[in-house]
């Protein structure tokens, strides 16, 4: 009997000192506790030591990426418009002794996070438009939102709850039967401006096109007519040298052949011809005939 009851004495030291040894993951701070007050933190991975049960005792504490979501809520934008909005902020505990301190444990944090994300949710929707939510437009101002709800929220739990706010987005966005034939006439709206922005920009360049083509013309057709005024003239030159070198090397010649040139033009256009006896051309058909 001695030797069930040594056997059970040594069983219960072995559990007890047991209690010293903890384990802790690379996923986990472990907070120790003397007497219900957390005394430090453990970081490092691996078995660690405390005092044994119940002097001290080990908190564990989920140090990973936490989501918290916001189902969809109705709220009324600044306009009075009703939008229903889904939203979701990722966090981790960054100081877990103060963590534990204010919120305890991760289920409370999630839901103090998700209260205060449909809070600041409804509070920066009614200080905007519907039009910033359904633009077009690069500015929408969706993303800031989000960046103006990650900052408060982000500051708040930092400094009370020990929780780093890796960030906040909106998630989904509905819009009530009420408000679909606002938003569709607001985006057609849209759309006709962007394609008039299109169709004028287009109108533009295509007029410029058209400009800078008529002056290329316009510059070409005065070239060629300068190329051609000057051949034109060189040509005429050059025939009047030859003409006058022509007249000065045989001037009776150069009578008979204009003469022969005029002869052939009237030759040429028929009909009758009445010539006087002083005129050159009946002088030279007389000097043909006598030569006959």
């Amino acid at each position: 009997m001695k030797r069930i009851w040594l056997g059970v004495f040594v069983l219960a030291v072995v559990v007890w000192a047991a209690t010293c040894v903890v384990s802790v993951y690379p996923s986990q701070y472990v907070v120790i506790t003397r007497m219900g007050r957390p005394v430090r933190v453990i970081l490092k991975p691996g078995p660690a030591f405390k005092m044994p049960w119940p002097i001290e005792t080990a908190i564990h504490v989920d140090r990973r990426l936490q989501v918290t979501q916001v189902s969809p809520i109705e709220t009324l934008t600044h306009d009075k418009k009703n939008l229903v909005l889904a939203a979701f902020a990722v966090w981790r505990v960054q100081k877990p002794l103060r963590f534990l301190s204010s919120v305890g444990d991760t289920k409370r944090a999630q839901v103090r996070i998700g209260d205060m994300l449909a809070s600041l949710l409804g509070n920066e929707v009614a200080s905007k438009p519907l039009n910033a939510f359904i633009s077009t437009d690069k500015g929408s101002q969706l993303k800031q939102i989000d960046r103006a709800i990650y900052q408060q929220i982000s500051d708040r739990v930092r400094d009370t709850f020990g929780i780093d706010c890796v960030d906040v987005k909106i998630s989904r966005m509905l819009f009530p039967d009420a408000n679909l034939r606002h938003v569709f006439n607001r985006m057609k709206a849209e759309r006709n401006r962007i394609a008039k922005k299109y169709r004028a920009e287009g109108e533009e360049k295509a007029m410029k096109i058209m400009a800078d083509t008529d002056l290329k013309v316009r510059k070409l057709l005065a070239e060629a007519n300068r190329k051609s005024l000057q051949v034109q003239g060189e040509a005429q030159a050059k025939a009047l040298r030859i003409e006058s070198d022509a007249y000065n090397k045989s001037p009776g010649f150069y009578r008979f052949m204009k003469s022969l040139d005029a002869l052939k033009e009237v030759l040429n256009r028929g009909g009758s011809l009445v010539l006087s006896t002083d005129s050159p051309l009946f002088k030279l058909l007389e000097g043909i005939r006598g030569t006959k």
